[in-house]
């Protein structure tokens, strides 16, 4: 194993534990949102890992769904920097922003599978 992969495994795993104690010490949206955010930036350090120590070629149908965690990681930061901003717990003013991340995740399925 290289640097590289271990380095990555390091960041996923306190990536990990970072994400996990922000879920469940607070139970507001804006905690929630940026909890989803981090699992989804973990998610890609994973396929990193996974690709730089190559151990992908043992589970190879996971750098298929790269993509579609790629397109939520942006729209999920944002919905947290506009909720924690605005320190709106409504979905009113963000209906556009959840609209795209509901398209691109059905396309992003229906490209993947």
């Amino acid at each position: 194993m290289n640097l590289t992969a271990l380095v990555s495994f390091a960041v996923l795993v306190t990536g990990c534990i970072v994400a996990s104690i922000v879920l469940y010490r607070n139970k507001d949206l804006p905690s929630r949102m940026l909890s989803f955010s981090l699992f989804t930036l973990n998610y890609a350090v994973l396929l990193i890992f996974l690709f730089e120590s190559r151990y992908i070629f043992y589970v190879p149908f996971l750098f298929r769904t790269a993509p579609l965690f790629y397109y939520l990681m942006v729209p999920s930061f944002y919905l947290y920097l506009v909720f924690v901003l605005k320190s709106a717990s409504s979905f009113a003013g963000q209906m556009p922003c959840i609209f795209y991340q509901v398209l691109s995740t059905l396309l992003i399925l229906h490209l993947c599978f």
